[in-house]
Formats: structure tokens, sequence, C-alpha cells
């Protein structure tokens, strides 16, 4: 999770209770790299059926 905040895709902001609550949610950035990462999930969806209908 350090790594996708420092790569500003999620933020996290802390709210000092009890108990402690922290709520992450994607960034303009990250919601920009989840659109462009649609194309590859279809594709491996449709590779996959694929692989399986030459496989039965």
């Amino acid at each position: 999770m350090k790594e996708l905040m420092e790569a500003e895709v999620v933020s996290r902001v802390q709210y000092n209770e009890v108990p402690l609550r922290v709520e992450y949610s994607l960034t303009n950035h990250g919601k920009e790299l989840v659109e462009s990462l649609v194309p590859v999930t279809l594709w491996s969806e449709h590779s996959i059926q694929i692989h399986k209908l030459k496989n039965n």
C-alpha cells in the first residue's frame, strides 16, 4: 500500500479516533490506471476462455 501511495495511485486519510480508522481511496491517477487496465483484463478473460475451449 505504501508504494501505491508513493506513486499517488491511492490516498490515505487517517482519523484520530478510538479505535483508529483509516480510509483509502483511488486518486485521479489511480482511476486513470484502472481505466487503462480494463482492455488488458478483457483480453485476459477472452484468452482464458479460448484456452479452456481448446483443452476440452
